[in-house]
């Protein structure tokens, strides 16, 4: 120790040694605080100084800074000497029993050391049977750094406490801030849903009315099919609400619809931190080097905030393929390294499978989901003459029976364009035609009656565009990274535009009511770079100081839901 740092020390120890001597014998004592008829003699100095209870008595004029005298009523006598004995004697005062109405009295006199005191204590003695009790005593009297402290601990034993009846003795706001947490433990969100309904049921007659708020809390989507079913639709508490019911129907439709899945928003498809799986961003094949391409597949994980390496492709699909998400499975198609190859991510197994190949090879094609079943649109095949390279033909795959059929044509034979859903219809966004022009048509292609029609034009023609959904409207970025939104009106909007952009080969997906866009190649580069475009403002910006791990274009870009045990660096 530095002699400066011993002299401290020194000083320190005098400053308690005199302090306990003119205590006890009462010299210089200019203040009586009497409790339960005891009287102690302190100094107002030492009190004002540990406490700002005593310092606003002592300087605000009434009585007690003329004469002295404090009468303390909410204070016992024991408490009140283990208080004196903390601020003068630095005496180990705290015991399991008398921790609690210490801690009550370092609230009120405004003692902070002591109240902090109190909070360590009770932080080393926290178990999993006493730790919803003390999260709640921390609650009542507002000690914040206790209540950050224990939420850890309580959300992580979450399965034993919501049996207790210390869960049931919670204020509705600490039963939200509990189901509301991501660091909440929890073997399946249906626990979560039993333990609320258990929290209501206990005292229905003044906790009915709280029904409502805490549904909209509980994370439905990710809620078994069959207990949506049957078990919440069949409550008293839903059935009754049409909140409740709205959430429901939410829930449901995010089941019922795996082919809009990846393009689903809700404050309520969170995954928890310590759940099994989450959902992640999926690049799939790709290069960074115009001479190669790739099997490989990586995910971002938004909430690790890391890279991680899937199982690669079964083969290299080349450039120019197609990718789309259904439900948590992820197709890829054609490309120029296979042609007619479809094959699929199974993502419960972390393992990719080979389909039934596709009538009519081809790349430079989009590929979207729809009902039970993939469309492949347009594209460019090698193998034929020139003036049929450029493909007009529409290709269904049933995933259920997996097959292929013809299901029509475009209107005019096209490549190197976008396609999104919106409502079961196919919106097909610029692209190239044989001649290799560029156009402006939107073409919609009805799944019902098999037929294409124009049904509005972009303010300019643009081929390699890409498109995705978010909030049932496309938004549509082209190379120049122009941002324009597409509605169920047929009404086409410029947006923003993405600086300095001029590139294609780039990702592009819906996360969290953003469009995400990455990577890419530009005429003398590659980028590894993430944008975001936030729609609320139509603003652009980098994604924190988040890259894809390294260049990367010509990839496929989807959403997943994945098990963490396959997330590995």
């Amino acid at each position: 120790m530095s002699q400066n740092n011993d002299g401290r020390s020194i000083l320190m120890e005098h400053l308690r040694t005199g302090l306990r001597r003119f205590y006890d014998d009462r010299r210089y004592t200019d203040t009586e605080i009497i409790v339960d008829n005891t009287s102690f003699f302190c100094h107002r100095v030492i009190m004002a100084a540990v406490s700002p209870y005593f310092d606003a008595m002592y300087s605000s004029g009434m009585k007690e800074s003329q004469d002295g005298i404090v009468m303390l009523q909410e204070v016992d006598r024991e408490t009140f000497k283990a208080v004196i004995d903390f601020i003068y004697f630095d005496k180990k005062i705290l015991t399991t029993e008398n921790v609690q109405v210490l801690l009550h009295a370092s609230v009120m006199l405004q003692i902070r050391s002591l109240q902090l005191h109190c909070e360590e204590f009770l932080l080393g003695n926290v178990d999993a049977e006493n730790c919803l009790a003390m999260w709640k005593l921390a609650h009542v009297y507002n000690c914040e750094y206790l209540i950050t402290r224990l939420h850890p601990f309580v959300a992580s034993h979450f399965p034993k406490i919501w049996l207790t009846d210390d869960f049931l003795q919670l204020e509705k706001q600490e039963v939200l801030e509990l189901i509301d947490s991501n660091d909440l433990k929890t073997p399946n969100e249906e626990m979560v849903c039993d333990a609320v309904f258990k929290w209501i049921t206990k005292d229905f007659q003044n906790r009915s009315q709280f029904v409502d708020e805490l549904f909209e809390h509980l994370r439905l989507p990710l809620v078994r099919a069959e207990y949506l079913v049957e078990v919440l639709e069949q409550h008293p508490f839903v059935r009754e609400s049409e909140r409740c019911r709205k959430v429901l129907e939410e829930a449901k439709r995010y089941h019922l619809l795996p082919a809009r899945r990846s393009e689903f928003i809700s404050p309520r498809l969170t995954y928890r931190n310590y759940g099994a799986y989450e959902e992640v961003i999926c690049c799939i094949g790709g290069s960074g080097n115009i001479s190669r391409t790739s099997r490989e597949v990586i995910c971002y994980s938004c909430q690790q905030q890391t890279w991680f390496t899937l199982s690669a492709m079964i083969y290299d699909p080349g450039i120019e393929f197609a990718s789309c998400a259904y439900g948590n499975a992820i197709f890829v198609s054609g490309g120029s390294g296979k042609l007619k190859g479809l094959m699929y991510f199974q993502s419960v197994q972390n393992k990719w499978f080979a389909c039934e190949t596709l009538l009519m090879g081809r790349r430079r094609h989009s590929m979207v989901a729809v009902e039970d079943s993939l469309y492949v649109l347009g594209g460019y095949n090698d193998t034929l003459t020139e003036d049929d390279k450029t493909l007009a033909s529409i290709e269904e795959f049933n995933i259920t029976m997996g097959q292929w059929q013809l299901a029509g044509y475009l209107t005019m034979p096209i490549r190197s364009a976008s396609a999104s859903v919106i409502k079961g219809n196919v919106f097909v966004f610029g692209g190239i035609t044989m001649n290799d022009a560029e156009v402006q048509s939107v073409q919609c292609f009805n799944i019902r009656n098999r037929t294409t029609t124009v049904v509005c034009n972009l303010p300019f023609s643009s081929g390699l565009t890409s498109s995705v959904v978010l909030n049932r409207e496309v938004y549509i970025i082209v190379p120049d990274g122009k941002i324009l939104s597409y509605n169920q009106e047929s009404e086409v909007a410029y947006k923003s535009t993405v600086p300095n952009f001029h590139r294609c080969g780039y990702g592009i997906v819906q996360h969290e009511g953003k469009v995400f866009i990455l990577g890419g190649i530009g005429s003398s580069k590659t980028y590894n770079e993430i944008l975001t475009f936030d729609p609320a403002n139509s603003s652009v910006e980098e994604y924190g100081r988040t890259r894809l791990p390294h260049e990367l274009f010509g990839f496929g870009c989807v959403k997943t839901v994945i098990s963490k045990s396959f997330l590995v660096n």
